[in-house]
C-alpha cells in the first residue's frame, strides 16, 4: 500500500470466456435472464487451470495471501455450488463467489481509487453481466446487475462472428428492457462513468480505427454509433480492424457496444469518463483493510 492505495507489483490477465462455456436451457436463453444455463465441464477445468497459473504467478512474488473470487459466470448457472465446488477441487484454491450487489460495490470502491465518484451512474460491463450503479449526491447509492455482458449477450444474441443489424437491434431491445425493468433513477444524469474490459475496448478500437490512433479515456455516445455503423456498413473490413487492436474482442466487441448504447439512452448523458480500475481492484483493497 502506498498513500491508502494498493501499489501494483505485477498485473497479468488471463482472458478464458467463462459465460462462453455455459450451456444454454432447453429452449435457449430468456430475454429477461430468468432461465440460466449449466456451467460445462470444459468450463471449470479452463478455469481451474488459468487459477493455478495465477496463483503460481502469486507465489513468484512470495504473496502473504491469495483470493480468488467469481462473478456472473459462475454465480448465473444452475449448477453454480457444484460447479464452485469442482473448481475448487481442481484449482487447489478456495473460490468466493460475489453477489450482483457486491460485485457494483466493490466496482465503485475500485472506481474511486482512480478518481473521486461523487454523483452520477457507473457501469462496468463484463462478460456475463452489467452493474449499473446510481451515486447520489448525499453518498448513497442505488445499483443492479443486469445478467448481460458483452459475452453472454454475443451467445445469446448472435449465430455468427460479427453481429448483424437484426441482432444488435435484439440485443439492445433486451438490455433496455432489462434496465427498464431494474428502475433505477438513472434518467437525466449527465455524468456518466464506465470501467471493465468492454468499456476500455470500445474507446480503444474508436481510437485506433475511427478516429486516426489517437485515443482518448472519455467515450461519447456518437463515437459508440460509429463503431456499430462501420459493423453494419462493413463488417468485413471492420472485423479486419478488430483483429489488429483487439483480437480477442471481436466476436463481444459490438454487442459491449449496443448495451453501451443503451446505457447513454437511458441516462441521457453525453460523455462516459472511462476508468481504468474496477472490481479487482475494489476487492483487493477491500480484503487488504480487513487484515
Amino acid at each position: 500500500m502506498r498513500g491508502g492505495k494498493p501499489r501494483k507489483i505485477i498485473d497479468v490477465k488471463e482472458s478464458i470466456g467463462l459465460s462462453a462455456f455455459v450451456e444454454p436451457p432447453a429452449g435457449g436463453f430468456s430475454t429477461d435472464g430468468s432461465r440460466l444455463g449449466t456451467m460445462t465441464q470444459a468450463g471449470i477445468d479452463a478455469a481451474a487451470k488459468a487459477v493455478k497459473r495465477q496463483v503460481k504467478r502469486a507465489q513468484v512474488v512470495c504473496a502473504d495471501q491469495v483470493w480468488v473470487f467469481a462473478t456472473a459466470a459462475l454465480r448465473n448457472c444452475t449448477n453454480s455450488a457444484m460447479a464452485v465446488a469442482a473448481l475448487e477441487e481442481e484449482a487447489g484454491a478456495a473460490v468466493e463467489v460475489l453477489s450482483g450487489e457486491e460485485e457494483a460495490r466493490l466496482g465503485l470502491l475500485g472506481a474511486r481509487l482512480a478518481f473521486p465518484l461523487e454523483e452520477g451512474v457507473l457501469i462496468d460491463v463484463g462478460g456475463g453481466s452489467t452493474e449499473v450503479t446510481r451515486l447520489f449526491a448525499d453518498g448513497s447509492v442505488a445499483g443492479e446487475s443486469i445478467p448481460m455482458g458483452s459475452l453472454s449477450s454475443y451467445r445469446q444474441f448472435v449465430d455468427c462472428v460479427i453481429p448483424t443489424k437484426a441482432e444488435i437491434k435484439r440485443i439492445g431491445a433486451s438490455f433496455r428492457l432489462a434496465l427498464d425493468e431494474a428502475r433505477l433513477p438513472v434518467h437525466g444524469e449527465s455524468e456518466l462513468f464506465g470501467m471493465g474490459g468492454s468499456v476500455r475496448a470500445a474507446a480503444r478500437v474508436w481510437g485506433d480505427l475511427c478516429n486516426g490512433g489517437v485515443r482518448s479515456n472519455v467515450l461519447l455516445p456518437a463515437h459508440v454509433d460509429e463503431i456499430i455503423a462501420s459493423c453494419q456498413d462493413e463488417p468485413g473490413p471492420f472485423a479486419h480492424g478488430l483483429l489488429r487492436v483487439c483480437a480477442q474482442r471481436v466476436h463481444t466487441l459490438v454487442p459491449g457496444c449496443a448495451i453501451i448504447r443503451e446505457v447513454f439512452r437511458a441516462t441521457g448523458a453525453q460523455r462516459m469518463t472511462i476508468n481504468k480500475c474496477g472490481v479487482r481492484e475494489g476487492y483487493l483493497l477491500d480484503r487488504i483493510s480487513r487484515l
